[in-house]
């Protein structure tokens, strides 16, 4: 037989939901769906932070001398792709000449610009291993 809290006490826990939520994404896009809420954790449902590696991408390599970029020159298209096939070509690269590419893809809010630093790209390929 399940009791009923008080009005009081509902209210109360609501908040507490809602701060653990917050907790949860601070930038306050988190939702819980509460038909599946259970105990104290919510549920995201929220899917505005996910990734598609299926976009469509291009992997840039900055002309060099001497191992480091040529501000004065355009970099140039290497790979015509998806973002998951370019971070697995850049990752294939030789970690030293690495700060000669840049992967460009369509801007995927809050976590992929338009334009990708090879700090970048190597976030995102640990997140892809990670999913």
């Amino acid at each position: 037989m399940s009791k009923e809290l008080p009005a009081a006490d509902r209210a109360a826990s609501k908040r507490d939901d809602a701060r653990l939520a917050h907790r949860v994404a601070p930038n306050g896009r988190a939702c819980f769906d509460e038909r599946a809420f259970s105990g104290r954790y919510p549920v995201m449902t929220d899917h505005s932070h996910q990734v598609d590696f299926q976009a469509a991408a291009y992997l840039y390599k900055w002309p060099s001398l001497g191992n480091s970029r040529r501000e004065d020159r355009a970099p140039y298209m290497i790979v015509n792709g998806t973002l998951d096939q370019c971070i697995r070509d850049f990752m294939g690269k030789p970690e030293k000449t690495r700060h000669l590419y840049e992967i460009r893809t369509r801007s995927q809010p809050p976590l992929v610009p338009d334009v990708l630093s090879p700090e970048h790209v190597i976030e995102l390929s640990r997140l892809r291993e990670f999913l």
